[in-house]
């Protein structure tokens, strides 16, 4: 069994209900601009969307590139994009079958990020990408990485901008 806790602080009013969504206090150690595009989203009043591309020079033949978009969400002390369909320019130039991807954007605590991305499509398997940054430019995030992978390496590009929220 997994037990998790977190912090949060909500004030109630007059009724003992709560007046606001409640206030997650994040970790001591948590990456300053994980913390800043944390506390923007939703309860901050902001709603975020991502664009996320890859690229892999293997060889010519498993050569590719790729593209989804979607938005971001909070997910406990961490962040996730909701599901999304990824495009890949070696499948009919972008126009073929398409997979199902979910990333996780996650808090270590240690001042850094970690970052999982799901193959749906693919048995759920999950990967984990190395030499993460992440920092924040004039109009958004930025979130790099790459996985290698048996004899391929695929870096990754997740760009994070404040969009309108649908809810």
């Amino acid at each position: 069994m997994q037990v998790s806790s977190m912090n949060a602080q909500v004030n109630l009013n007059s009724g003992g209900v709560a007046a606001q969504t409640p206030q997650i206090t994040l970790p001591t150690g948590t990456n300053p601009v994980f913390a800043e595009l944390y506390n923007r989203i939703k309860n901050g009043g902001e709603c975020f969307g991502a664009k996320v591309s890859s690229v892999s020079t293997k060889n010519n033949n498993y050569a590719f590139v790729s593209f989804a978009y979607g938005f971001i969400e909070k997910d406990g002390y961490n962040l996730k994009t909701i599901l999304y369909q990824t495009e890949f320019d070696d499948r009919n130039n972008f126009q073929g079958a398409k997979t199902k991807e979910e990333i996780a954007i996650i808090n270590t605590g240690s001042n850094a990020i970690g970052v999982n991305v799901k193959m749906i499509t693919w048995g759920n398997r999950t990967l984990r990408l190395t030499n993460v940054n992440i920092t924040k430019e004039s109009y958004g995030y930025f979130i790099t990485g790459k996985i290698t992978d048996g004899n391929r390496t695929v870096y990754y590009t997740i760009g994070i901008y404040k969009t309108t929220c649908l809810i």
